[in-house]
């Protein structure tokens, strides 16, 4: 009775312990080296009060002990060292049956199932233990995020902000001394000083604007969930033609078309199907949004709402191209929009380059066609 007090009092109490520690703390390799004598040090005690109690007792029960042992051993070393640890149980327990005189079909399932025991709790072990990590690198990893993104965005507005606020003190503090001496000059410095604040606050707002700006693929996640909310299957075809979305300015209006051409398939159509569909060709970025639903007359021909209107602006902004309208099968919109996302370069579309684009336009959606919705122009980017 004491032997056995004493066995499981040292095995509940090292177990409750490495037990709380491992629920309360991410366990570190440092710490976790510095504790491992302890536990080799607690199954070397449990070894030595087992020994005896099955050598006086004799039954197959006591046999049991080295269970506890075994499973101690795998929640609590490493894996090499719990082979070792699992062996040499496996070894003294054998020793041990042969001095009592056991069966060899009892040896072996005590042997058998020393190492079962073993190796189910140094998985559930090593489970936990990795969990703990990857939980504490995700929260690493959100921290260093956030610390770069306050970097970047100190070292932007360091970069934006420095130089104009420098030249609008000098110049402040050089019209103040010209004041009187020089009056016209002290107006021409002033006049520098409000064009100065003027374009730091336009640069400012852009900073902010693409602090701001959403990303095309948390967009085309968030149609896909809107969708299956309301009922309408998604189907997104062209996904090749996203590794073209390089540039800051067309990631935002491929963005936008998205939110509102979903939001309008949601709102004013009773729609089963949506389909969003990318097409690339050498100078244009084509972005069709497809669905079967009836358009309320509301809604109809020659009636474009607000964000439909507005989308459309933006698009014209850029120099892309823009149609929405009731089709045979239900209601499309479909824009076009310049690679590089500026006005100045291909997509200022001229009257006389319009049939060309047109023509560019219908032979990428025939390649489209016939590879099955996946665009495989790979003509450069203009």
């Amino acid at each position: 009775m004491i032997g056995v007090i004493c066995f499981f009092g040292i095995y509940l109490w090292a177990s409750w312990h490495d037990a709380w520690y491992l629920a309360s703390t991410p366990p570190m390799a440092s710490v976790v080296e510095v504790r491992l004598p302890r536990a080799w040090l607690v199954m070397g005690l449990l070894s030595l009060l087992s020994i005896p109690l099955v050598l006086l007792n004799g039954g197959n029960n006591w046999f049991n002990l080295f269970y506890y042992i075994s499973g101690y051993s795998g929640g609590r070393l490493p894996v090499r060292q719990t082979v070792l640890a699992v062996g040499g149980l496996e070894l003294l327990a054998t020793l041990l049956g042969l001095l009592v005189h056991n069966s060899l079909s009892v040896l072996g399932m005590t042997v058998l199932f020393i190492a079962v025991i073993g190796a189910l709790i140094s998985a559930v072990g090593h489970f936990v233990r990795t969990s703990q990590r990857l939980r504490s690198a995700r929260v690493e990893i959100a921290r260093l995020a956030a610390t770069a993104e306050r970097l970047r965005i100190a070292r932007d507005l360091h970069d934006l902000l420095g130089h104009s606020l420098s030249l609008i003190a000098l110049k402040s503090e050089l019209a103040g001394r010209l004041l009187d001496q020089a009056p016209e000059r002290a107006a021409r410095e002033i006049r520098d000083i409000e064009q100065v604040a003027r374009f730091t606050l336009q640069e400012v707002r852009e900073a902010v604007s693409a602090y701001r700006r959403p990303a095309l693929l948390d967009e085309l996640r968030a149609a896909r969930e809107l969708l299956e909310v309301a009922g309408v299957r998604y189907r997104l075809e062209g996904e090749r033609a996203l590794d073209a979305v390089t540039v800051p300015a067309l990631e935002v209006a491929c963005s936008w078309i998205v939110r509102e051409g979903v939001t309008n398939v949601i709102r004013h159509s009773r729609a089963r199907e949506c389909c969003i569909r990318f097409r690339r060709g050498e100078r244009m970025l084509w972005i069709t949004i497809s669905n079967d639903g009836r358009v309320p007359p509301a809604h109809g021909e020659g009636v474009v709402g607000n964000g439909l209107r507005g989308l459309a602006e933006r698009v014209l902004e850029l120099g892309g191209q823009f149609e929405a309208g009731p089709v045979a099968d239900g209601f499309r919109l479909e824009v076009a929009l310049p690679l590089t996302g500026r006005r100045n370069q291909a997509a200022a579309v001229s009257v006389s380059e319009h049939a060309g684009l047109e023509a560019e336009r219908r032979r990428v959606e025939s390649q489209s066609d016939l590879t099955g919705g996946q665009s495989d122009d790979t003509s450069p980017a203009g």
